[in-house]
């Protein structure tokens, strides 16, 4: 199955919902989640957005998952990354070779890290997997973004896409 995300953004129950709506709610969830720094409201954005998305929209579980992989995998690399070389507080795990260990404040910031950064991603799962690119650009066009940003924003949003054909993703 390739993954098409303009075919899955164009077919869903929430296509048809106002544009501007989904946009305050996703960027509106994000800043608050940023702003919040709170383990547990990540937790329950991140769990909100996967509801609107396999459940509300009728979003296939299976699409999510593809969708959420890439950045899975370097929100992994990044909380390992944070495991081992960050931290000051009490040794969870020593690995007795140059001093690399687990500290417990270290498995807290990886934690947090990964939490936040799935409920941000999840919140711009949402917007993109239920809103047309079109729709997206013409809202931005509408509040006043300014052009240039807009053109780069679909520049960027065109070569993506051209580079996953092209690997056959």
């Amino acid at each position: 199955m390739k993954f098409d995300m303009d075919y899955i953004a164009h077919h869903n129950r929430l296509t048809l919902m106002n544009s501007y709506y989904k946009i305050a709610i996703a960027m509106g969830l994000m800043i608050i989640t940023l702003i919040l720094n709170n383990l547990y409201f990540d937790v329950i954005i991140f769990a909100l957005m996967l509801i609107l998305i396999v459940g509300v929209a009728r979003i296939s579980f299976k699409s999510y998952l593809k969708f959420i992989s890439i950045p899975a995998v370097f929100t992994i690399l990044t909380c390992v990354f944070l495991l081992f070389f960050f931290g000051t507080g009490n040794i969870v795990w020593d690995s007795h070779f140059y001093g690399i260990a687990i500290r417990q404040d270290a498995v807290d910031l990886a934690i947090y890290t990964f939490f936040r950064i799935f409920a941000c991603f999840s919140c711009l799962g949402f917007l993109g997997l239920t809103t047309p690119i079109a729709e997206v650009l013409h809202s931005l066009e509408v509040i006043k973004v300014p052009k240039i940003v807009i053109e780069i924003a679909l520049l960027m949003y065109n070569t993506i896409f051209i580079f996953l054909n092209e690997i056959d993703i």
